[in-house]
Protein backbone atom coordinates (compact mmCIF):
# COMPACT_ATOMS: atom_id res chain seq x y z
CA UNK A 1 0.00 0.00 0.00
CA UNK A 2 1.16 3.60 -0.94
CA UNK A 3 2.26 5.82 2.02
CA UNK A 4 1.10 9.79 1.32
CA UNK A 5 3.41 12.23 2.59
CA UNK A 6 2.24 12.66 6.01
CA UNK A 7 2.84 8.81 6.69
CA UNK A 8 6.36 8.73 5.20
CA UNK A 9 7.05 11.79 7.51
CA UNK A 10 5.54 10.05 10.26
CA UNK A 11 7.26 6.28 9.97
CA UNK A 12 11.02 8.23 9.41
CA UNK A 13 10.51 10.12 12.78
CA UNK A 14 9.31 7.47 14.50
CA UNK A 15 12.12 5.35 13.26
CA UNK A 16 14.69 7.83 14.33
CA UNK A 17 12.98 8.11 17.54
CA UNK A 18 13.05 4.65 18.15
CA UNK A 19 17.00 4.27 17.20
CA UNK A 20 17.46 6.74 19.68
CA UNK A 21 15.99 6.05 22.78
CA UNK A 22 14.99 1.81 22.77
CA UNK A 23 17.37 0.48 20.10
CA UNK A 24 20.34 0.94 22.20
CA UNK A 25 18.86 -1.14 25.55
CA UNK A 26 17.12 -3.56 23.50
CA UNK A 27 20.29 -4.76 21.80
CA UNK A 28 22.44 -4.69 25.12
CA UNK A 29 19.34 -7.03 25.97
CA UNK A 30 19.23 -9.12 23.35
CA UNK A 31 23.00 -9.51 22.26
CA UNK A 32 23.40 -11.57 25.83
CA UNK A 33 21.80 -13.90 24.57
CA UNK A 34 23.51 -16.88 23.00
CA UNK A 35 22.24 -17.62 19.20
CA UNK A 36 21.16 -21.37 19.11
CA UNK A 37 20.06 -23.66 16.64
CA UNK A 38 17.33 -25.70 16.21
CA UNK A 39 16.34 -27.93 13.38
CA UNK A 40 18.57 -25.88 11.22
CA UNK A 41 17.28 -23.01 12.03
CA UNK A 42 19.36 -20.36 13.83
CA UNK A 43 17.41 -18.76 16.60
CA UNK A 44 19.09 -15.31 17.20
CA UNK A 45 19.34 -14.61 13.62
CA UNK A 46 19.06 -11.45 12.02
CA UNK A 47 16.91 -11.15 8.52
CA UNK A 48 18.92 -10.32 5.31
CA UNK A 49 15.92 -9.00 3.49
CA UNK A 50 16.18 -5.41 2.04
CA UNK A 51 13.57 -4.77 3.93
CA UNK A 52 14.41 -5.34 7.21
CA UNK A 53 17.98 -3.00 6.38
CA UNK A 54 17.75 0.95 7.83
CA UNK A 55 15.48 2.22 5.25
CA UNK A 56 13.21 -0.46 4.94
CA UNK A 57 9.65 -0.90 6.02
CA UNK A 58 10.49 -3.39 8.52
CA UNK A 59 13.24 -2.13 9.97
CA UNK A 60 10.84 -1.99 13.26
CA UNK A 61 7.55 -4.12 13.85
CA UNK A 62 4.77 -1.64 14.34
CA UNK A 63 2.13 -1.43 12.27
CA UNK A 64 0.38 -0.23 9.49
CA UNK A 65 -1.74 2.76 7.78
CA UNK A 66 -5.25 2.46 6.77
CA UNK A 67 -6.88 5.23 5.10
CA UNK A 68 -4.94 7.85 7.88
CA UNK A 69 -5.31 5.02 10.77
CA UNK A 70 -2.48 3.47 12.22
CA UNK A 71 -3.19 -0.38 12.42
CA UNK A 72 -0.96 -2.23 15.14
CA UNK A 73 0.23 -5.56 13.61
CA UNK A 74 -0.32 -6.98 16.93
CA UNK A 75 1.74 -9.94 18.67
CA UNK A 76 3.17 -11.57 16.08
CA UNK A 77 3.83 -11.04 12.30
CA UNK A 78 4.64 -14.15 11.00
CA UNK A 79 7.05 -13.80 7.98
CA UNK A 80 7.56 -17.30 5.25
CA UNK A 81 10.74 -18.37 4.61
CA UNK A 82 12.39 -21.58 2.40
CA UNK A 83 11.87 -24.91 4.84
CA UNK A 84 15.30 -26.27 5.88
CA UNK A 85 15.81 -30.30 5.43
CA UNK A 86 13.96 -31.43 8.64
CA UNK A 87 15.05 -34.84 10.02
CA UNK A 88 11.23 -36.45 10.52
CA UNK A 89 9.53 -39.03 8.78
CA UNK A 90 6.18 -39.18 9.20
CA UNK A 91 4.56 -42.90 8.28
CA UNK A 92 3.50 -43.12 4.55
CA UNK A 93 -0.19 -44.02 4.99
CA UNK A 94 -0.16 -40.43 6.17
CA UNK A 95 0.57 -39.11 2.86
CA UNK A 96 2.23 -36.34 3.86
CA UNK A 97 2.55 -33.71 0.56
CA UNK A 98 4.78 -30.64 1.78
CA UNK A 99 5.68 -28.27 3.98
CA UNK A 100 6.03 -24.37 5.00
CA UNK A 101 7.71 -22.47 7.40
CA UNK A 102 7.09 -18.77 8.76
CA UNK A 103 9.04 -17.13 11.11
CA UNK A 104 8.78 -14.34 13.54
CA UNK A 105 11.85 -11.69 14.80
CA UNK A 106 11.70 -9.40 17.71
CA UNK A 107 10.21 -6.15 16.79
CA UNK A 108 12.90 -3.76 17.81
CA UNK A 109 15.89 -5.60 17.38
CA UNK A 110 15.12 -8.00 14.36
CA UNK A 111 16.15 -11.33 15.79
CA UNK A 112 14.73 -14.40 15.11
CA UNK A 113 12.79 -15.72 18.01
CA UNK A 114 9.83 -18.36 16.68
CA UNK A 115 8.88 -20.18 13.95
CA UNK A 116 6.01 -22.71 12.32
CA UNK A 117 6.47 -25.36 10.43
CA UNK A 118 2.96 -26.29 8.45
CA UNK A 119 3.58 -29.96 7.32
CA UNK A 120 0.23 -30.64 4.91
CA UNK A 121 -1.19 -34.20 4.17
CA UNK A 122 -3.45 -35.52 1.79
CA UNK A 123 -7.31 -36.01 2.34
CA UNK A 124 -7.42 -38.14 -0.65
CA UNK A 125 -4.99 -40.63 0.39
CA UNK A 126 -4.65 -40.36 4.22
CA UNK A 127 -7.46 -40.42 6.43
CA UNK A 128 -8.27 -37.76 9.49
CA UNK A 129 -7.52 -40.35 12.46
CA UNK A 130 -4.55 -41.51 10.56
CA UNK A 131 -2.91 -38.01 10.73
CA UNK A 132 -4.26 -36.96 13.90
CA UNK A 133 -2.74 -40.12 15.57
CA UNK A 134 0.42 -40.72 13.85
CA UNK A 135 1.72 -37.07 12.16
CA UNK A 136 0.39 -34.57 14.96
CA UNK A 137 2.89 -33.87 17.33
CA UNK A 138 5.37 -35.97 16.11
CA UNK A 139 7.62 -33.11 15.06
CA UNK A 140 7.14 -30.82 17.91
CA UNK A 141 8.37 -33.94 20.77
CA UNK A 142 11.26 -34.81 18.51
CA UNK A 143 12.28 -30.97 18.52
CA UNK A 144 11.25 -31.06 22.50
CA UNK A 145 13.73 -34.73 22.99
CA UNK A 146 16.49 -32.60 22.15
CA UNK A 147 16.51 -29.25 23.70
CA UNK A 148 15.62 -28.34 27.44
CA UNK A 149 11.95 -27.08 27.91
CA UNK A 150 13.13 -23.87 29.71
CA UNK A 151 15.40 -23.04 26.66
CA UNK A 152 12.75 -24.27 23.41
CA UNK A 153 8.94 -23.83 24.15
CA UNK A 154 7.20 -26.33 21.27
CA UNK A 155 3.50 -26.94 20.86
CA UNK A 156 1.14 -27.84 17.62
CA UNK A 157 -2.18 -27.21 16.29
CA UNK A 158 -4.09 -29.42 13.65
CA UNK A 159 -6.25 -27.71 10.98
CA UNK A 160 -8.33 -29.48 8.12
CA UNK A 161 -8.97 -27.79 4.72
CA UNK A 162 -11.16 -29.10 1.97
CA UNK A 163 -8.54 -30.85 0.27
CA UNK A 164 -5.49 -30.93 2.85
CA UNK A 165 -4.79 -32.03 6.52
CA UNK A 166 -2.68 -29.56 8.40
CA UNK A 167 -0.12 -30.43 11.25
CA UNK A 168 1.39 -26.81 12.67
CA UNK A 169 4.38 -27.36 14.97
CA UNK A 170 4.99 -23.92 16.90
CA UNK A 171 8.67 -23.71 18.40
CA UNK A 172 9.87 -20.56 20.52
CA UNK A 173 13.10 -19.53 22.14
CA UNK A 174 11.97 -18.96 25.85
CA UNK A 175 14.78 -15.83 26.25
CA UNK A 176 13.94 -14.49 23.06
CA UNK A 177 10.88 -14.34 23.23
CA UNK A 178 10.85 -12.52 26.65
CA UNK A 179 13.09 -9.93 25.23
CA UNK A 180 11.01 -9.31 22.52
CA UNK A 181 8.01 -8.94 24.76
CA UNK A 182 9.82 -6.43 26.10
CA UNK A 183 10.66 -4.91 23.41
CA UNK A 184 6.87 -4.45 22.24
CA UNK A 185 5.90 -3.22 25.12
CA UNK A 186 8.47 -0.42 24.66
CA UNK A 187 8.16 0.06 21.12
CA UNK A 188 3.71 0.43 21.75
CA UNK A 189 4.32 3.01 24.90
CA UNK A 190 6.30 5.35 22.81
CA UNK A 191 4.07 4.87 19.83
CA UNK A 192 1.09 5.34 21.31
CA UNK A 193 2.64 8.94 23.05
CA UNK A 194 4.05 9.36 19.38
CA UNK A 195 0.51 9.15 17.50
CA UNK A 196 -1.23 11.72 19.39
CA UNK A 197 1.20 14.47 18.79
CA UNK A 198 1.23 13.62 15.29
CA UNK A 199 -1.14 15.70 12.66
CA UNK A 200 -2.02 13.69 9.92
CA UNK A 201 -3.03 15.49 6.56
CA UNK A 202 -3.85 12.87 3.20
Amino acid sequence: MQLNQSELIARKELFAQIEASLLPEAEMRINAINSFEVESVMFGSKPSQKAYGADGDLRFELGRWDDGRFVPFGARLLHPFRPPELDVAYPKETAFLWRNMFRHYTPITRRLDYFEVWDYFSVKRATDTDVREKALGLLAARIASKHPAEKVKTGFRYIRYAEQYVVVTEVESRELAAAGAEEYKACFSLLNGFLKNFEFTK
